[in-house]
């Protein structure tokens, strides 16, 4: 009986402990270009590598591409799965 009282509290406890995490200041990725999409005031995505990439993303769809002003060069980028090749 005593251990489903302390269940809500433990939820509690954990949410709490969660919530109050700071956020983090700067993206997950560090990619050199971006692509604006033309709406007013549209989404971003500056998850490019290639400037051609970024423009073959936004032909079509209207949007232009330009250089990623957080881009620090040398900076380790989004972690990628590593898959072993066998054989």
């Amino acid at each position: 009986m005593r251990l489903i009282a302390i269940i809500p509290l433990a939820a509690a406890v954990a949410c709490t402990v969660s919530a109050s995490a700071p956020a983090q200041a700067e993206p997950a990725f560090n990619y050199p270009w971006c692509a604006h999409y033309m709406m007013q005031n549209g989404p971003k995505n500056c998850g490019f590598t290639t400037l051609a990439q970024c423009w073959q993303t936004v032909s079509g769809i209207g949007g232009f591409c330009d250089a990623n002003p957080a881009y620090v060069p040398g900076k380790l980028q989004a972690p990628t799965s590593k898959r072993s090749r066998m054989g």
